[in-house]
């Protein structure tokens, strides 16, 4: 019988060289990338990153070229002119981070040097925010999208003026001011930014949130994150009705009354994903959630709540991923129940539990990812996970040392399992379980010797995709891929015959097991090869 076999090469996106002028060439690398397979698009890069570079090379670009990016950042470069550029220049992306340019910027610059520019990066450039010219080397950039001035520190900022308002930047979408050293910001400092989706103002000195941010009503992703906040008020967010993402991690929120009467008004209709980690929280904020109705995401990790019950998810929203790690947890068997139709994913790291809060966690009938990395877990028996639907499972850096052999036999579809970082030394509980139980495993760094053992869950494929690593006699820790390793097994152990799964699972399910094309060209392939036998015999 004959078989064919048609092999399709996909080859990566093609790298070739781009002819720079002369005298740029001698100092940056120029090249050219195209991507996409159907529709290919040239993409022009001019890096001249980390040269130890004192002053910009002249862009002596021909008319008309079009460039996609100019990476300048970490140099030594003192002075940005527009004669810097032989002419107008289409650039979608420039970066000049990390340069002392300071505010010595001429009007205009940018609209004299460059056209059609999309993304511009002027980190820790020295840039003094508190001066009202300080950004008119941006004036009339009416196709910029994203600026990031983060990390502008130099001077700080008591009060960060209406520094966009002349300079009709209305296109921009995204803008970054974190680590400025900002403490406030004028009530008309955000005018000039109708257009604004996103916001991060992390890593700043302010205290409480700005009412400025008010005038920015389209914005969709707000950042807050370490700053010193720490009373959210009635009205902060109230004229922010598109708002989906609102970060107020590493703040000060610990005090009762930290979240007003109406904290969040104006963003009931709006906000899906809510961070809260690490903001000293001492108690569960029931009352403050409980309007979010489009509420998906949570993460109130590492804070000091010591208990859930069943009234503490008592709102509108259908929460489907929570993170409650590094909180000193007392487990209550009811304290999932307001999210037990809805969640999907839970993250309960570092909480100090000895055993699987089983009871609780047996609720979430539609829970598929659950993490319980870096806890005190010692073993896993019969009862552990019994009842449990996650399908997606991490016990990653407990102190897991025994896994009984039924611990896994409930489940009747294939599961991703992390237990690297543990103290394991027998794996007999894979190869007791059903067989295609495990379509991921992760064994790494259990301090496994390379003994047949590993032989046999490398070669009998009783993992789709295996993951972890074996110390040698000499003491060296090597990869379960590794094949040299493997063939001195075999010659010492024999070789293990392969079990074969079809490996599935509904599009709907966490774990994407579904049947990929090459499993199914190899799948026809195993299959045509057993029919060519049959004739042969």
């Amino acid at each position: 019988m004959n078989i064919c076999l048609v092999i399709f090469v996909i080859l990566p996106p093609c790298i070739m060289g781009f002819t720079c002028p002369e005298d740029l060439s001698r100092v940056c690398t120029c090249y050219t990338t195209f991507t996409g397979s159907i529709r290919r698009e040239e993409r022009r890069h001019v890096d001249c990153s980390s040269r130890e570079l004192k002053e910009i090379p002249y862009m002596d670009f021909r008319e008309g070229t079009r460039l996609y990016e100019i990476l300048l950042q970490n140099n030594s470069i003192t002075s940005l002119l527009a004669t810097d550029f032989a002419r107008k220049t289409h650039v979608r992306y420039i970066d000049i981070s990390g340069n002392p340019v300071g505010s010595s910027l001429e009007k205009n610059l940018l609209k004299k040097s460059v056209t059609n520019l999309k993304i511009l990066k002027v980190k820790d450039i020295g840039l003094d925010l508190q001066n009202m010219t300080s950004l008119h080397f941006l004036k009339d950039m009416h196709s910029l999208e994203e600026l990031d001035l983060s990390g502008n520190m130099e001077y700080g900022v008591d009060m960060l003026p209406a520094i966009f308002v002349e300079n009709e930047i209305h296109s921009l979408k995204i803008l970054s001011l974190s680590l400025c050293r900002i403490k406030d910001v004028n009530p008309h400092g955000f005018i000039g930014l109708n257009n604004l989706r996103e916001m991060d103002l992390s890593q700043n000195y302010l205290s409480r949130v700005p009412r400025a941010l008010n005038r920015l009503g389209l914005l969709r992703k707000l950042t807050l994150r370490e700053n010193d906040i720490t009373v959210i008020y009635h009205g902060d967010f109230s004229d922010l009705n598109c708002l989906e993402e609102l970060d107020l991690s590493k703040n000060l929120l610990g005090q009762i009354e930290a979240f007003r009467n109406g904290a969040l008004f104006g963003v009931s209709n709006s906000l899906t994903h809510f961070y809260l980690h690490d903001t000293h929280l001492g108690f569960f904020p029931t009352r403050t959630l409980s309007d979010l109705k489009k509420l998906k995401h949570l993460d109130i990790s590492h804070n000091k709540i010591t208990l859930l019950t069943n009234m503490s998810f008592s709102g509108r929203y259908q929460l489907s991923f929570l993170d409650i790690s590094g909180n000193p947890w007392l487990i209550d068997d009811g304290m999932f129940d307001g999210v037990k139709d809805s969640l999907v994913s839970l993250r309960m790291r570092k909480i100090g539990i000895t055993s699987v809060p089983r009871i609780p966690l047996t609720k979430l009938q539609n829970l598929r990812n659950l993490d319980l990395s870096y806890n005190e877990l010692h073993s896993l028996n019969n009862d552990s996970i019994s009842g449990i639907s996650a399908r997606r499972i991490s016990f990653r850096g407990n102190k897991i040392s025994y896994i009984n052999d039924d611990a896994f036999s409930h489940y009747k579809r294939p599961i991703d399992l992390d237990l690297s970082q543990n103290v394991l030394d027998s794996l007999k509980f894979v190869f007791e379980s059903e067989k295609c139980t495990f379509y991921k495993l992760n064994i790494s760094y259990n301090g496994f010797l390379c003994d047949c053992q590993i032989e046999k869950i490398v070669n009998s494929k009783r993992a789709y995709d295996l993951d972890g690593n074996c110390i040698l006699k000499t003491g060296r820790t090597v990869a379960l891929s590794n094949g040299s390793m493997i063939r001195d097994l075999e010659t010492h152990c024999g070789k293990s015959s392969r079990t074969f799964c079809l490996w599935w699972a509904p599009k709907s399910e966490s774990i994407n097991a579904g049947l990929s094309p090459v499993l199914a060209v190899l799948l026809i392939l195993h299959i045509g090869i057993h029919i060519a036998e049959l004739h042969v015999r």
